[in-house]
């Protein structure tokens, strides 16, 4: 950012510091609206530095974060160009301009209603980032997973997050319990046993190892979720960034299962 304007300071951008900033730059050559006619082919390498340099370079400093969504940078350009085999970076993208978008109080969902059809590919992605290594996707990056996933269960309204929220709660979830104690409930609430015969009945076996993954997805969350807190010892310096993740009101996903 040699003779640029330093947006890591502060908090909301002037509008003289959004025009002089590189960001703004490279808007009017990929994605600005008013510059549309003079665009420059997509380059998924622009997504790549852009998250090294200002989003996760920058140690997700909310005033660079403000300058992207400032430039529409997620309804212009990360959204019409993901793809099923999109990077981590470009998915990692979407994830922290959604949350931005949330953090300001803006309109949201809107931003996906093109090429609304890859939104279930994207929402398997971000599942599955959930349990990658840290030293793929570090701790500061799965809280934003989680915070996304957050936004998703409280938009439960907005039919492209009902439709993939509701394959993660159903009464099919229950696969978890131990045999013994689904019984058990079975016994309190007979009609649910019939609803859980006629789950199993309609069950294809070519999706069932899909099917599973998904139904185990909030157990398996949740065994991270006391791993990570068993990892924080009483005594001796905890990373700032793991505490962040335990944070309750940042996993309210799971106060569905009686977790506060």
């Amino acid at each position: 950012m040699t003779g640029k304007t330093d947006l890591n300071v502060g908090v909301a951008p002037t509008v003289q510091q959004i025009n002089a900033d590189r960001i703004t730059e490279l808007a009017d050559k990929y994605w600005a609206p008013h510059s549309i006619e003079n665009h420059l082919k997509y380059d998924p390498d622009v997504i790549e530095d852009i998250y090294m340099q200002d989003i996760r370079g920058s140690n997700f400093s909310i005033r660079r974060i403000m300058v992207l969504e400032f430039s529409q940078y997620l309804e212009n350009y990360l959204w019409p160009n993901y793809s099923p085999t999109a990077s981590y970076s470009h998915m990692l993208s979407i994830i922290i301009m959604v949350n931005e978008k949330f953090r300001e109080r803006v309109q949201v969902w809107q931003a996906f209603s093109k090429n609304s059809e890859y939104f279930p590919d994207f929402f398997q992605q971000v599942l599955k980032a959930c349990f990658e290594d840290e030293l793929l996707i570090n701790i500061r990056e799965q809280t934003a997973l989680l915070v996304f996933l957050n936004h998703c269960f409280n938009s439960m309204e907005e039919a492209i997050c009902r439709d993939q929220v509701k394959r993660l709660v159903s009464l099919s979830m229950w696969i978890s319990l131990q045999p013994g104690r689904r019984e058990y409930e079975f016994k309190k609430y007979p009609k649910w046993k019939k609803y859980w015969r006629a789950i199993q009945r309609k069950d294809k076996p070519e999706q069932l190892e899909k099917l599973t993954w998904e139904r185990t997805f909030l157990h398996k969350l949740m065994l991270k979720f006391m791993e990570i807190l068993d990892s924080i010892s009483d005594d001796g310096i905890c990373p700032s960034d793991k505490v962040s993740e335990l944070i309750p009101s940042k996993l309210p996903m799971l106060s569905h299962f009686g977790i506060n």
